[in-house]
Order: structure tokens, then C-alpha cells, then sequence
């Protein structure tokens, strides 16, 4: 059995994620919600792991707790998830580093268009609600390792290890589909935290570590309302209102970075809403939120050329069904534009 080094090394982990996952935020100037909540779980997570590693000080309760073999597998089996999952994750995020350029040298792009590209949306999705199934898995332990009575430690066990043993399955699962080799992951045994000598090596929380609640991305305002002049200077008989009707109808066909690329091809062309407008809506018509998407950056990849890109794209959505178009859309992403 180990010393609590092995729980310091996933306690780096973690933390190294949520900087990372802040700091991708920040590079890219992307509004995600889920690299703000990896970021932010990450933290909740260290923070129960160093719960975690303080119980090799708890000398009262450890004679019992080595000699209670379940609870020691189901601790190590935990971490392991955790460790796995932590592992895989910071491999996703360093895929998204800024300096890396998608397939190829696409020097048209911009940040967020180069970001969208990369970013694996319900992969993410998944990687995050693990991270919580990971905090909820070692709290509940942590319950547990309060219990006084035997019987009800094995109780608690009991109900808890079918759970972790479907998460774990998913995890295995979703590193499949993440296309990383299962032998480059963390898994298989961690040994127990509750032999060997006490670590005076605590890792310290690397500032930022995630996003604090209280911080934000820049405040955009005066950008948009920038934006918003340029706007009405260029189209006129438009008032204020109309104008900020027309841009809530475009923030509606997608998320918060569908809508950072709409409004570079907007600026791209002469801030002319009236003319753009109908482009982008045509566009989201064509298919799902996810087409949407990708349509953006092909405009971005084509330097915002809304007449021909979208020229283009209307050919190949006349050409087949929806499905078509989407399978369209992908192979065009996945061959670099060609």
C-alpha cells in the first residue's frame, strides 16, 4: 500500500484542469458554460480529495477502516475513476491549446471560429457530469468513513458500489469514443491511502484554478454597444429598437459563440444587419442548432463571404434530405474545407 502521494498526484491533476479549462476560456474569449463548469467542479473536487488525503491523520478511525476491506477497494476503485477520467480530460483540453491550428494552416479563422472547430461539445458534456459523479462518489465516502457501526459501513458500500461500477463502465466507454488508448490512461489499482508515511507535500491551489464565482470573462458591453452604433450608422431607418430586435432574433439561432461568429461576418460586411440577416436565417433553417454551427465556420474558414458561402451552401442543402446536409457539413469540417 501507498502513501497518500497517489492522492496528491490526482489532487494535481484536478487542479491543473480547472487553470486549464479557465484558461482556454480566456485565450479564446468563448462564453462556454461547460469549460465554466469543469473549471468550477474541478474546484469542488480538489476540495473533497484533500478531504480524501487528510484521512491518513485521522489515526483513531484508521486501524479499523485498513482492516475493512470493502471500504478500501471502493475508496481505491473510486480513485482510480476519478484519476481516469481527470487524466483523459486534460488531454481533451490540451487538444483545444491556441497555438495548435486544425487541420492544417487555416490562417482565415478566427479565435472562436478555431475553437468551435476543436471543441467536442457533448464529449464535454459527458467528462463533466462525471466530474460530478466523481465529487458525489468520494463525499459519499467520506459519509461513510463517519459511520461508527460495521454493519452500517457495509450497508452504505453496498448501495454505493453498483453506482460507481456503471460510472466507471461509462468512463471506459467514453474514452473509447474520445479515440484515447485505454493503455495510456489511468487505471486498474490505486492503492490504499491508509498505510505508509504521512506526506508533508500538499500540493497548492494554482491561482486561478478554475473560474471563481465571482469572476467573469471581460465585460462585453462596451464592445457591443460599439457594435450596436456601427450598426445603425450603417443601415439607415433603423432605430435602436429594431436593431436590437434583429440582433436578439440572431443570438436566438444558437449558442453565445454561434452568436461571436455571427457578428464577425456582421462587421465583415459592413455591419449591414438588413443585408446579413437574411443570410443567417436562411442558414439556420437549413438544418439542426449543430448545423448551424458548422455553416458559421465554413463563413468563418471562407472569410465571411455571406453571398457566396451561403450560395454555396443552399446547393448543397437543395441536393438531398436534412441528414444529407448534416453528413455534408462533416465531411466538408473533416476535409479541411476541400
Amino acid at each position: 500500500m501507498a502513501d497518500p502521494g497517489t492522492v496528491l498526484a490526482i489532487i494535481q491533476t484536478c487542479f491543473k484542469v480547472g487553470k486549464l479549462a479557465y484558461q482556454i476560456q480566456s485565450d479564446y474569449s468563448t462564453a462556454n458554460e461547460t469549460l465554466t463548469s469543469i473549471a468550477r467542479e474541478c474546484d469542488t473536487l480538489g476540495d473533497v480529495l484533500l478531504e480524501v488525503e487528510k484521512l491518513a491523520d485521522s489515526h483513531d478511525r484508521v486501524d479499523r477502516l485498513r482492516n475493512n476491506n470493502k471500504f478500501k477497494r471502493t475508496l481505491e476503485n473510486a480513485l482510480a475513476s476519478c484519476h481516469r477520467n481527470l487524466d483523459a480530460l486534460l488531454d481533451q483540453l490540451k487538444q483545444l491549446s491556441p497555438s495548435k491550428t486544425p487541420n492544417g494552416q487555416i490562417t482565415t479563422w478566427s479565435m472562436t471560429a478555431k475553437f468551435k472547430f476543436l471543441w467536442r461539445k457533448s464529449l464535454m458534456k459527458e467528462y463533466l457530469d462525471y466530474l460530478r459523479g466523481h465529487v458525489q462518489a468520494l463525499t459519499s465516502l467520506m459519509s461513510v468513513y463517519q459511520l461508527k457501526a460495521t454493519r452500517d459501513i457495509d450497508v452504505a458500500l453496498n448501495d454505493l458500489r453498483p453506482k460507481m461500477e456503471r460510472m466507471d463502465e461509462g468512463i471506459s466507454q467514453l474514452l473509447r469514443r474520445s479515440d484515447r488508448p485505454m493503455s495510456s490512461a489511468k487505471s486498474g489499482y490505486v492503492e490504499s491511502i491508509f498505510h505508509g508515511p504521512r506526506s508533508s507535500v500538499i500540493p497548492q491551489r494554482m491561482q486561478p484554478s478554475s473560474v471563481p464565482s465571482d469572476t467573469a470573462l471581460p465585460d462585453p458591453s462596451l464592445a457591443e454597444r460599439s457594435f450596436l452604433q456601427n450598426i445603425i450608422a450603417a443601415t439607415p431607418g433603423q432605430s435602436e429598437d429594431q436593431v436590437l430586435k434583429s440582433l436578439k432574433r440572431i443570438k436566438d439561432f444558437g449558442d453565445a459563440d454561434d452568436y461571436i461568429l455571427a457578428r464577425e461576418a456582421i462587421i465583415a460586411n459592413g455591419h449591414n444587419l438588413l443585408e446579413c440577416l437574411p443570410f443567417l436565417a436562411k442558414i439556420r433553417g437549413y438544418g439542426t442548432a449543430d448545423d448551424y454551427s458548422e455553416a458559421l465556420l465554413v463563413l468563418s474558414a471562407h472569410k465571411n463571404d455571406l453571398q457566396a458561402t451561403f450560395h454555396w451552401l443552399s446547393k448543397i442543402r437543395a441536393l438531398g434530405t436534412q441528414d444529407d446536409y448534416t453528413l455534408a457539413l462533416a465531411a466538408i469540417l473533416n476535409n479541411n474545407f476541400a
